[in-house]
């Protein structure tokens, strides 16, 4: 009991909620409870229950009883409106006005010149509209009577909702407990979280984001990031307006993750400038929780800020389940009870639609209370079944016993976790008063209906014990009986605490992420009790390693065992066999330790090298992120072995130091790190923490230690390939002739339980059967085994400059220190630069790798005399092929080599020939790229125009604007012609690039004609947008275009819908040449022999009629219509092609009209349909 303002009683129910308090309180005031005011802060309910007396105010009172002069009212509320959070036009000026007693007393013209006065007198107060003030008067007429009705029936409402209360209260405090529930079971969770990020836009945002394999995809208004190397699903391509959408990995391992393992995230800035994230999670063993995903991978990618953390999170939604053991649901009886119980009735209503009522013996019921707020649930009755997936972990000994009932209570929308346990305490005590009317209400129904609640007993199919082979047929293949006579038993999850407590042992194997499903497996027998693993030399032996059996001893204790070596990676110590301690499964193997190669990699070898003497494993080195580094330098056998094991990470670390701070070997992998800069691969290199990736590095590495690499990636449990360089278009390779080894490497991600964030590179090695110490680390480069998968390796890079085959490039040429080298857009080197009796020779080349020399962005081609050109060629043992009309074409090894020659029109004895020569620049910059600069450069002096403007025109409001932007021209504004405008930041500084000497530079006079003409202009249509812009900090849109974006050259930038679509088909595009059909609507290469010698563009499409119009463009305009051109059916003679299969093709002549177009149509069947692929000539 507690007094209320020291004179009534109110009377506290162990059950009840602060809101209930607060209704009944209003109620004894006669009043609304968001009027109520706590001089002390409202009281929690210890204090409703340990106080002895509470002091309230009710501020409706003060409202209506107040004078006409409202600002004296504020003056007594200001500080306490806010404790119940009350609008101050809503909640207190409108009642204020409508209950005043001075203007109801007064007569109609009395009334509209008191509300003028009024509406002057509070012209500039906070927080009331200009417009409802000037408009005040008719404000009042129409909403005075409203708002006291509105009020009136406010006081209604709460005294029935508080009689409600009262009556469930009384009902449910007589019940001392309710029944028994079990914990709730969340499975899926949304939260919003706040972070510590302000005075930022969006777009600002969004360009700080850098993206991860955790977080590869990014997009905000019609702009989207993707990680390369990352192909997003088509269905990503949407945005959503004003929100920043994220999709972020929750599976724990990146290792075959798919489409559905990816949660949206959500940011935005809402109308306080609070940056906001939004998700929702599925709660899953296999995927992160919801801290681990916010904080250890989404605020990651948001590394262009300091120190990103959460600074609040709220609860937007709960889903789950718990369940109520040994307990029967009605639906009938529920439901009627609901309908009309009153204390069921207040707080829950049912859904009868088909779709919440589809599942039979299932209700689907709506829960509102003023302190829980909103909550759906789906109840269910249900009966306990062996290997019952709801009881899972469950005790189905007691709780759920096998053919008990149950009921299941699926939460399908709440606010908070804390909501949801507040519910469960209420829910149990409500369905108590259910089982207390259960039989009344029962036997009402039977009168009407008598078999309604006749139960139908349930029929038991028995099922037939499986066998092993059943259970587990990847495991338990033919001749499985023979190598186990003791076989073991499987049992499902839920029996496994059934059997330890009786004694038993349970192996379960294999472990996570080994390429087939862990199973329970126990003995039965009187002496081979002991489950365990032996060798398994069937025919599934390479997927599954060991077999599970029965044993008389037990492997766990017996050191060396395939048991420990298997589960606690313990070296074997068998007699028999000394391959016995190699890694069997695809887990990382330790340093220094061995493994057998897996699946596809080890076929490769076996079949390169059949011989049974040697055997090629894996060699384990040190588990860090430049693991390639250190299997080259174990192959290479040199310093390595004379360090001691605790300096040699640091031995590796300084090497790949020594080769990132040189230049020039940073310029050799500029072909597969084509889009880096040069500075950025140096950053890379140099960067530890970053994986040294041998897509990326490998020809570094292959210069540096003067060796050929070839890596073979495991991905999935078995599959594998020889890795290409990351590359575009054609990957041009020297003929190695002078590199002295040749090494292999594995690289692969482990096994799910190495939970590994990177790959990891193991060390190839051949070992011969039997011996300890004899093992080769690298390979000769003449040997047999470097051959073949040298030929394996240059036929999967196999390209075509168009139909011509890219060889391995020989370049005999004499390279020099004073020699630079510049590179295309794919990373090739185009062009030489030298010093050579004191002028500057250009060469200008067909495509070579890139070469150990230094780099220069100057590619504008340099002329010479050809006098000089002469010497050069005789310098450097050049074989002149023939001219064109500004070029010298010359020759070394199988590299083309043009040097411009100013007067090479006066050379008469040269051939002249024909050869493509525009793909050389005449200028440094583009005229597209001077026209883009410009544009932005543009749209930034705009911007500052605007903003120094503001902060002139301070002061000078009443001045005469034509003026003031005259004074402003003349003391702002300066014309430097020949400025240089360096590159600009976003925000706005007063020793900016645009600025100098503390004036806004223009480089002529119609240039600041335009720019006070576009300042008049803004100023006319927004006067005080641009007052204000001197406030801003940033220039506003800054990110126009993708350029105007920071690049990150891990991440592609695009814009628009098409553009992600177009991006994503040209990564799942193949440039890789084939000799059957690939069934695409995208063309391809194509050569067989059985059609021709040549290199052919194909085309696939449905019909004779659309080959022969697909060929005819390509003869006539040299493009390629695509899938589904309009036919024609001229009767031109042309080649046909019955395809069956690569090796299967057959040729007819079609007779026709004679021509000269040279069609060759393939004809085949997929399925009943006919389909054609027409060969376009290159």
């Amino acid at each position: 009991m507690v007094l209320i303002n020291e004179t009534e009683e109110l009377e506290v129910y162990s059950i009840e909620t602060v809101q209930n308090l607060l209704n009944r309180i209003a109620l004894m005031l006669d009043t609304l409870p968001k009027y109520l005011y706590f001089p002390d802060g409202i009281p929690s309910i210890d204090e409703f229950n340990s106080l002895e007396n509470i002091m309230v105010e009710d501020l409706l009172v003060v409202i209506v009883e107040s004078d006409i002069n409202f600002e004296n009212l504020y003056k007594k509320i200001e500080n306490k409106i806010s404790q119940q959070k009350l609008d101050l036009y809503l909640d207190v000026f409108l009642p204020f006005i409508s209950f005043n007693s001075t203007l109801d007393k007064s007569s109609s013209d009395v009334t509209s010149t008191f509300l003028l006065f009024l509406a002057k007198k509070l012209k500039t107060f906070p927080g009331l509209s200009s417009y409802d003030l000037e408009n005040l008067a008719e404000i009042y007429r129409y909403n005075k009577d409203k708002v006291i009705e509105s009020i009136n029936e406010g006081k209604s409402s709460n005294n029935v909702r508080v009689t409600k209360d009262l009556n469930l209260v009384r009902q449910l405090i007589s019940i001392p407990k309710g029944i028994q529930y079990t914990n709730f079971e969340c499975e899926k969770i949304s939260v919003d979280f706040t972070l510590n990020i302000s005075n930022v836009s969006l777009i600002e945002i969004f360009n700080s984001v850098v993206l991860t394999p955790y977080v590869p995809f990014a997009c905000v208004d019609n702009y989207f990031k993707i990680l390369k190397d990352f192909l997003p699903s088509e269905e990503w391509s949407y945005n959503l307006p004003n929100i920043i959408s994220f999709k972020v990995l929750q599976k724990i391992d990146v290792i075959e993750s798919e489409t559905g393992d990816y949660v949206d995230i959500f940011l935005t800035i809402d109308e306080n400038d609070k940056v906001i994230i939004s998700l929702s999670l599925t709660i899953d063993k296999s995927y992160l929780s919801v801290d681990e995903l916010i904080m250890n991978r989404f605020i990651k990618c948001l590394s262009g800020f300091d120190k990103v953390d959460i600074i609040e999170s709220e609860q937007s939604g709960v889903n789950g389940v718990f369940y109520l053991p040994q307990m029967t649901m009605n639906r009938y009886v529920f439901s009627d009870i609901v309908l009309n119980n009153p204390a069921f009735s207040a707080y829950m209503s049912i859904d009868e639609s088909i779709k919440a009522t589809k599942q039979k013996g299932s209700l689907y019921v709506h829960f509102f209370s003023q302190e829980l707020g909103e909550l759906a649930f789906n109840i269910t009755e249900k009966v306990a079944i062996k290997n019952d997936a709801n009881l899972k972990n469950k005790d189905i000994h007691n709780q759920f016993k096998i053919g008990s009932k149950y009921v299941r209570v699926k939460i399908s929308y709440a606010n908070s976790l804390d909501i949801i346990e507040s519910f469960q305490e209420l829910f149990s005590k409500i369905y108590t008063i259910y089982l207390q009317n259960f039989d009344q209400i029962k036997q009402e129904y039977e009168q009407f209906l008598p078999d309604l609640f006749i139960e139908e007993s349930e029929k038991v199919i028995e099922k037939k014990e499986l066998k092993l082979k059943d259970i587990a047929p990847e495991v338990f293949v033919g001749g499985y009986p023979q190598k186990c006579l003791d076989k073991p038993s499987i049992i499902l999850d839920d029996e496994v605490d059934d059997a330890e407590q009786s004694g038993k042992i349970v192996m379960r194997y294999p472990r996570d992420g080994e390429g087939f499903p862990p199973r329970n497996y126990v003995c039965n027998h009187k002496d081979a009790k002991f489950p365990g693993l032996r060798e398994n030399p069937l025919s599934n032996k390479e997927r599954v390693p060991f077999l599970p059996c029965c044993y008389k001893k037990n492997q766990s204790e017996k050191s060396g065992s395939i048991f420990r070596h298997y589960f606690y990676e313990e070296d074997r110590k068998e007699k028999d066999d000394k391959q016995q301690n190699f890694i069997k499964t695809n887990k990382f193997v330790q340093k220094d330790k061995y493994g057998e190669l897996i699946g596809d990699i080890n076929k490769i070898f076996e079949v390169f090298d059949a011989s049974h003497e040697y055997m090629y494993l894996r060699k384990g080195v040190s588990a860090t992120k430049n693991s390639f580094l250190e299997c080259v330098l174990e192959a290479m056998q040199n310093e390595i072995t004379k360090i001691d094991d605790d300096d040699i990470e640091q031995f590796v670390r300084d090497i790949r130091e020594e080769i990132g701070i040189n230049e020039k070997l940073c310029n050799v992998g500029k072909q597969e790190m084509y889009d880096y800069s040069i500075e950025e691969i140096n950053k890379y290199l140099l960067d530890n923490e970053e994986y040294l990736n041998p897509e990326l590095t490998i020809s570094i590495l292959e210069r540096f230690f003067n060796c050929n690499i070839y890596v073979f990636n495991r991905y999935g449990f078995k599959f594998g390939k020889i890795v290409k360089p990351r590359h575009l278009q054609s990957y041009y390779r020297f003929l190695s002739e002078k590199t002295n080894k040749s090494i292999f490497i594995y690289e692969h991600s482990g096994s799910t339980s190495d939970h590994a964030k990177n790959p990891r590179c193991e060390l190839i090695v051949k070992w011969k059967v039997g011996t300890t110490d004899d093992i080769k680390y690298s390979f000769d480069n003449e040997s047999d085994i470097v051959n073949k998968i040298e030929n394996l390796y240059f036929s999967m890079l196999k390209s075509y400059s168009l139909n011509k085959l890219n060889n391995l490039v020989v370049f005999p040429l004499k390279l020099s220190d004073t020699m630079k080298q510049s590179f295309d857009s794919y990373g090739k080197t185009r062009m030489i630069k030298f010093n050579y009796e004191g002028q500057i020779v250009t060469f200008l080349l067909s495509g070579v790798p890139c070469l150990n020399l230094e780099s220069t962005d100057d590619i504008v081609p340099t002329s010479i005399e050809y006098d000089l050109a002469n010497k050069v060629v005789k310098e450097y043992n050049l074989v002149i092929k023939g001219k064109t009309d500004k070029l010298l074409v010359l020759q070394s090894g199988n590299v083309d080599i043009m040097i411009p020659v100013s007067n090479i029109h006066e050379i008469g004895k040269i051939p002249i020939i024909d050869i493509n020569t525009d793909i050389f620049p005449d200028q440094t910059e583009s005229n597209l790229v001077n026209f883009n600069k410009y544009k932005k450069i543009a749209r930034y002096v705009i911007e500052y125009s605007y903003w120094i403007f503001s902060q002139f025109y301070e002061g000078k409001y009443n001045q005469d604007l034509e003026k003031v932007l005259i004074e402003f021209a003349e003391e702002k504004i300066v014309i430097i012609p020949d400025f240089e405008y360096l590159t600009i930041n976003k925000y706005f500084r007063m020793d900016s690039p645009l600025l100098s000497n503390n004036k806004l530079v223009v480089k002529s006079e119609e240039a600041l004609k335009r720019l006070i003409y576009n300042l008049r202009v803004a100023l006319r249509n927004n006067m005080s947008k641009i007052k204000n812009y001197y406030k801003k900090i940033t220039i506003d849109n800054f990110y126009v275009e993708v350029s105007d974006f920071d690049r990150y050259h891990s991440q592609a930038i695009l814009y628009g819908k098409d553009s992600v679509i177009k991006w994503l088909h040209q990564q799942n595009s193949s440039y890789d040449l084939s000799d059957s059909i690939i069934f695409t609507i995208n063309p391809y290469f194509f050569k067989n022999t059985l059609v021709s010698n040549k290199l052919y563009l194909a085309q696939n499409t449905s019909s004779i009629e659309k080959a022969k119009a697909i060929a005819i463009k390509w003869h006539t305009e040299n493009y390629n219509v695509g899938f589904d051109p309009i036919g024609i059916d001229d009767k031109l003679e042309f080649e046909f092609y019955r395809y069956s299969d690569s090796n299967d093709i057959k040729k007819y002549n079609i007779v026709g009209e004679s021509n000269d177009l040279d069609i060759k149509v393939l004809g085949y069947k997929v399925g009943d349909v006919n389909e054609f692929t027409v060969l376009l000539k290159l």
